[in-house]
């Protein structure tokens, strides 16, 4: 953890030396999670979880009008499999989330982004919330270490540095581990928040 932690710190500092202009901020924001069976299954109607995202980011302008952004995140993901009445089954997870976004600013101040997104799985948990109490499971061992997959969104930021985002991902890679049948698992998330650039 800590060894992936110091390379995402390094992959950001380093930025600066490589561009011209690099800018540096932060971000924090909400996130609407789902997870995608490839089959239905029984007994389970997933549904959106609320959880949320909050990481660092270099802005690196290679060009008039477009950037790579780089970003190293925490992100609270997964869902709700099965809702009834005050009783509720969750699978919750949690990711160290490295986006690369491509950035085209088509307007000022307002830029579209798309780009790979690499998820390193921090925690896996079922949790069963029912009147009585909640009851929490580790799945890890259940659960892939990499997740991949794309994002594309848009931002919007003031010139005091101060922005808007709406990002929306979508996972490629299946999540389940030793998953016996040929159904898959993949993440969906859509986000939404706030950055700062310095």
């Amino acid at each position: 953890m800590k060894k992936t932690l110091l390379i995402g710190a390094l992959f950001l500092a380093g930025m600066g030396g490589t561009y011209a202009q690099v800018n540096y901020g932060v971000k924090a924001g909400v996130n609407f999670a789902n997870l995608n069976f490839s089959e239905d299954v029984e007994d389970l109607d997933p549904s959106t979880l609320t959880g949320f995202q909050a990481g660092i980011f270099a802005n690196a302008e290679l060009a008039e009008n477009f950037s790579v952004q780089p970003e190293l995140l925490y992100s609270a993901q997964g869902s709700v499999l099965a809702e009834e009445g005050d009783n509720s089954y969750k699978y919750k997870l949690s990711y160290l989330s490295l986006p690369v976004m491509a950035r085209y600013q088509f307007w000022e101040g307002f830029r579209l982004e798309v780009g790979p997104q690499l998820g390193l799985l921090l925690s896996a948990k079922s949790v069963l919330d029912t009147d009585g109490g909640e009851a929490e499971e580790d799945v890890k061992d259940q659960t892939k270490s990499i997740d991949f997959g794309l994002a594309g969104g848009a931002s919007y930021q003031l010139p005091m540095g101060i922005g808007v985002f709406a990002r929306y991902y979508t996972g490629l890679t299946d999540i389940s581990d030793g998953n016996e049948t040929d159904m898959t698992t993949k993440n969906n998330v859509a986000s939404a928040g706030l950055t700062y650039t310095f």
